[in-house]
């Protein structure tokens, strides 16, 4: 009833429009009326035809917001025991301090866990143990804690001189100034101006 309502209305809207001398109750009650009167069979067609329009592409969106999908949301990766004895923990341990400590490979801000994973020769999966469930911390923590070590390495050799504060985070490795700040607060517990007020003190 809503939808003939609306059609009945529109081409009564139409045809007050086109002929300024028509009356609104007088044309919804003429012959022509889709609620009222008796229509011709090509006006009938083509209310039909508005309707069925209508009603579809409504049905049409209905079913396409039902059904939209959740964006994916990306899995975090296992660290449960992927059978890996202690003594290649142990191995896998120490050649990760090396690529931390010589190779410095934190400075990579696109650095992954499956792009260290292939640095260690191992799979995801026991890198991700090591992390976790051997050193008790996590991919980004990790990599984190080495950019803030660094960033404090170098201010206190006077980079500020050359390059502002979130200039030398990204030289750090950190992808990005809302990153560094957060993993600074974390690590450190205060903001970085105000770690080199007191570094300057």
């Amino acid at each position: 009833g809503l939808l003939f309502g609306g059609t009945e209305l529109l081409r009564v809207l139409f045809y007050m429009i086109k002929f300024p001398g028509t009356e609104f109750l007088a044309e919804l009650q003429s012959r022509d009326s889709f609620l009222f009167g008796a229509p011709a069979p090509a006006f009938f067609a083509l209310n039909t035809s508005f309707i069925y329009r209508l009603t579809r592409d409504w049905l049409i969106r209905k079913n396409q917001a039902e059904t939209k999908e959740e964006p994916i949301q990306k899995p975090e990766t296992p660290s449960s025991n992927p059978s890996v004895s202690q003594e290649e923990l142990k191995k896998m341990e120490t050649s990760l301090n090396e690529l931390l400590q010589t190779d410095k490979i934190f400075l990579n801000p696109d650095l992954t866990l499956r792009d260290l994973s292939e640095k260690l020769g191992s799979t995801e999966k026991k890198t991700s143990y090591l992390l976790n469930g051997y050193m008790n911390t996590n991919f980004y923590a990790l990599m984190n804690k080495y950019r803030v070590e660094h960033f404090k390495l170098e201010v206190s050799k006077g980079d500020l001189d050359n390059l502002s504060i979130v200039g030398i985070a990204l030289n750090c490795g950190f992808p990005s100034k809302s990153s560094f700040y957060r993993a600074f607060k974390t690590e450190v517990g205060t903001s970085p101006s105000e770690f080199i007020k007191k570094l300057n003190k």
